[in-house]
């Protein structure tokens, strides 16, 4: 499978990509609250990515965004925000920027954002879209997108 379609390969990249700013940036003293911040965000993060797994596992459908879904989940994090797996991982991402202590390794999260909504997020919501009709749009009128 080609890793350019597949969201971990982006995660992993925006988190290599963190620790290279970090590497090349010049780092603060340390902070308790920065580092506490970040890891209950990189916690929060991990919990919401879990849960959705857990999600995906239940109902039995893929977790791959191009293959064709079998259920649309709209229970567990789906109540949240309709891509709460992509949502945990941007969450870590903050959470691990906070690690860091330097502005600019926040840089990747607006980055990842884009490429996780073009690459998959208007694919998948398309997918649901023409399979579901009514009753993704009014799941997606009652559950927003991201938060």
């Amino acid at each position: 499978m080609n890793p350019f379609k597949l969201p971990p390969f982006w995660f992993l990249l925006a988190t290599v990509g963190q620790f290279g700013i970090a590497w090349y940036s010049k780092v603060p003293a340390y902070s308790g609250v920065r580092i506490v911040l970040g890891y209950i965000m990189i916690g929060i993060g991990v919990v919401l990515v879990l849960a959705t797994w857990r999600a995906f596992r239940k109902w039995e459908t893929p977790i791959c965004p191009f293959n064709e879904p079998n259920h649309m989940i709209t229970d567990g994090p789906f109540l949240i925000s309709r891509n709460p797996l992509y949502l945990g991982e941007v969450v870590m991402l903050v959470g691990l920027a906070f690690l860091h202590g330097v502005w600019q390794a926040f840089v990747t999260v607006p980055l990842f954002i884009l490429v996780i909504e073009w690459i998959f997020i208007r694919h998948e919501e398309a997918t649901l879209r023409a399979k579901y009709g009514a009753e993704f749009k009014a799941y997606a009128l009652k559950v927003r997108k991201w938060i």
